[in-house]
């Protein structure tokens, strides 16, 4: 269910750092919630990927489709995803094959752009993709529209994209007419736009936390009961706001109050719950804990509605079994919030056992590879958070053969060897999920370098002293990425970077050694410089030159 950013450690973990600091460069130039989005800037070609999903995907270069669409008038329905990519497989399960969305989708150009194949990361930075999935709708100008989220239900989802289509202006401007005039002067389609814009993959209206909470908390308050939907999800993105602030912000005992009766209600209501799962699912913990910071009876309230209706979301047979299933974490988070003093609370048995059961029922009731590589992320990640390692490897071992994209599991896999303190199996692993890797894509793409530069850093963090391996696999790794056309662009930059940073804190280790690997290294990098565009900093040169520059003095 989750936007997936797969880090080098862990698939169900956030970016790195640097990842995040590469993301920010990248971004730092978006304006106001004013300005006018313009359409994407030419970029070297980048061919739409097949897929067998009863979606007419737009068949040619990325740059063509955008042709196509300002020729004919039409909006451009864009998906971003990868053949990997578990959150990916469950919204084209659930979302595309339905006659409602393909009803919709009729009147546009839709573009399915594999952010893995070779050239998309170019496009990918250029959009501002920030995970899998990402869903954009432009005008037939080229002009963003918006983003939408994935885990809607079919019907709000299908609504949300006839709106989309038919919108006359972007998101920016509906943003700005919203803070000028109040969101309840606003055509009904557009307060559905700004309710459900996906604005955790946010790139072009550039607001902070604290921002976003106060803007939310408004149109919340300008809106009338009439819009139900509109006035929860609003709700819920405050919510959100407020539960990423650090430090987190003193409320008062009235704002604790009300905000806590609100959401009390949006969890028991079955409409604004099923619109609201990526709050009840990825929360939980942190919401609790702002309306209620210490243990006590507020606290419990809320963890009991919290659990109740989670509960619900598990027994509701209109979901998928992903979303079905995922309703399991939080109840597992809820159950080990800290207490005041005093160690962590384990999981209690009985919520353990009931993840047993549900896995089972689960790990039963998926159709094809194509679920099962949706759902075994949620299996395994849901034995791995109620301590159950040890059946979390051996539902990844037995069942990740029959996944869609296996090497994305073996990589899991490793992981948890990892946590399991097995460094020399967790390396082997990481590296068979390179290789697999490779073997599936023929070298070519963002693939290989995403699962290799995972491989060498964990592999310079867990057996640091293999220093033969290390250097021999990083000569591949490297050759691989620079010759893509989109090596020092998009995740491929963050990437580099990162290993970058690996590279030079392994190298601190043992500067004799090591050295002369990290030196090659940067050779090796170095050479394919030349020739590169070179417009500044961010350029494919700039950044290839600033990769491994030797260390300053000091």
């Amino acid at each position: 269910m989750k936007l997936s950013i797969v880090p080098s450690a862990h698939p169900r973990s956030v970016p790195s750092t640097a990842a995040a600091l590469v993301l920010l460069l990248l971004t730092a130039a978006c304006g106001g919630p004013a300005r006018q989005q313009a359409a994407p800037e030419p970029a070297p070609e980048a061919v739409t990927a097949p897929a067998d999903d009863g979606i007419p995907w737009f068949e040619g270069s990325v740059e063509a489709a955008f042709e196509l669409a300002k020729r004919e008038r039409r909006p451009v329905f864009l998906y971003w995803g990868a053949v990997w990519c578990p959150p990916c497989h469950a919204l084209r399960a659930r979302i595309f094959p339905r006659p409602e969305i393909r009803a919709r989708l009729a009147a546009a150009v839709p573009v399915y752009l594999d952010g893995d194949t070779e050239r998309a990361q170019i496009w990918g930075e250029k959009l501002g993709t920030q995970g899998y999935p990402t869903v954009i709708v432009f005008d037939a100008d080229g002009r963003e529209i918006t983003r939408l989220p994935s885990l809607l239900p079919v019907g709000e989802y299908a609504d949300l994209l006839a709106s989309a289509l038919d919108a006359a202006r972007p998101i920016s401007d509906v943003l700005a007419a919203a803070e000028a005039e109040g969101v309840a002067t606003l055509p009904d389609a557009e307060v559905q736009l700004l309710a459900f814009y996906s604005w955790d993959q946010d790139s072009a209206l550039g607001l902070d936390a604290a921002r976003r909470r106060e803007l939310f908390a408004r149109f919340r308050s300008e809106l009338g009961p009439d819009r139900k939907l509109e006035r929860a999800r609003f709700l819920a993105l405050e919510l959100a706001a407020l539960a990423e602030l650090e430090p987190a912000p003193a409320l008062s005992s009235a704002e604790r109050t009300g905000l806590a009766s609100s959401l009390t209600a949006l969890l028991s209501d079955p409409a604004t719950r099923s619109t609201n799962l990526d709050l009840l699912v990825y929360r939980a913990g942190a919401v609790v804990t702002r309306l209620a910071p210490e243990p006590g009876p507020e606290r419990d309230a809320l963890v009991a509605a919290w659990s109740a209706a989670a509960r619900e979301v598990e027994a509701d047979e209109a979901l998928s079994v992903d979303d079905r299933l995922s309703a399991l974490a939080p109840q597992l988070e809820l159950a080990t919030l800290p207490p005041a003093a005093g160690p962590t609370p384990a999981v209690p048995e009985a919520l353990r056992e009931r993840v047993r059961e549900r896995v089972r029922w689960a790990d039963a009731a998926i159709a094809d590879e194509d679920e099962l590589q949706a759902v075994m992320d949620t299996m395994a990640g849901l034995l791995e958070e109620a301590g159950l390692l040890d059946e979390a490897k051996s539902l990844l071992s037995e069942r990740l053969a029959e996944t869609a994209a296996p090497y994305y599991y073996v990589g899991y896999l490793a992981s948890l060897e990892a946590k399991s303190g097995r460094a020399p199996e967790a390396v082997a692993l990481y590296r068979d999920a390179w290789q697999r890797a490779r073997g599936a894509t023929s070298g070519a793409g963002m693939t290989p370098f995403r699962w290799g530069s995972g491989y060498l850093r964990q592999a310079m963090k867990l057996t640091p002293d293999a220093e033969a391996a290390i250097a021999a696999d990083s000569r591949a790794v490297l050759a691989e990425l620079l010759g893509s056309p989109d090596a020092f662009a998009g995740g491929n930059w963050g990437r580099l970077t990162g290993l970058a940073t690996a590279f030079e804190q392994w190298r601190a280790g043992d500067e004799s050694e090591r050295g002369a690997i990290v030196d090659a290294a940067r050779a090796q990098v170095a050479a394919a410089c030349a020739g590169l565009a070179d417009a500044g900093p961010d350029s494919p040169g700039g950044r290839c030159r600033g990769f491994l520059a030797p260390r300053r003095a000091g």
